[in-house]
């Protein structure tokens, strides 16, 4: 009998966690926050641009991002049924633009399919991708399978440790199948937050041109 002891804390430690929503295999937590700045470079000047950003994840398929650039705000909100593209005007009294499309997937819903795909695999290799670990450093390769799912080709990934946890994730490099390099650097994450799936739907302000596909 003196093994039922070890049993009955390992089922109260996981009737903890599982009680708190947090599954106790996934490496990617259900819902979070990051604020970032982003590196790019001008297609035509080859100037380097930086911006800072938010973006807020909540399984499934929910992504909020919104970024502040030189010419104003842009916020891109994605959930399981429509995908939202605002763009703040840079001149005063000139209207802002708005596209509302349907999520039917495709290369704006990729960011949001990748969290979801890190939630279910983590850093282990599976039929979607490989993870090549390297110290601080983690470069996962999508399959063909993988980029056909997530339309990804593959993402690094740079940590503060070497425990290589979520919460010490510092930047990410995420390159989709069209070529197009999302970039986050400086990254901070806070998963204690609340967020309801209503979050993920976009209130559009006034003066705003709205595009429906």
């Amino acid at each position: 009998m003196a093994f039922i002891r070890p049993l009955l804390i390992l089922a109260v430690l996981l009737s903890t966690i599982l009680a708190k929503g947090v599954s106790a295999a996934s490496w990617l937590p259900d819902k979070f926050k990051v604020t970032y700045e982003s590196v790019n470079k001008d297609a035509i000047t080859n100037k380097e641009l930086r911006h800072k950003g938010e973006l807020y994840y909540k399984y499934p398929n929910r992504v909020k991002l919104e970024e502040i650039k030189e010419k104003g705000k842009s916020i891109i909100v994605i959930n399981p049924y429509q995908i939202y593209q605002f763009k703040e005007a840079s001149l005063k009294g000139v209207p802002n633009e708005l596209t509302i499309q349907k999520n039917t997937g495709g290369s704006m819903n990729a960011v949001s399919v990748f969290f979801d795909t890190l939630r279910k695999n983590g850093l282990n290799d599976n039929k979607l991708y490989t993870s090549k670990k390297n110290g601080k450093n983690v470069v996962i390769t999508f399959t063909k399978k993988g980029v056909d799912k997530v339309e990804v080709k593959r993402a690094k990934m740079i940590f503060s440790g070497k425990k290589r946890r979520f919460r010490d994730l510092r930047e990410l490099h995420i390159t989709q199948e069209s070529g197009k390099v999302f970039n986050l650097q400086k990254m901070k994450i806070t998963s204690k937050l609340k967020l309801a799936n209503e979050d993920f739907n976009f209130k559009t302000p006034d003066n705003t041109n709205v595009n429906q596909e």
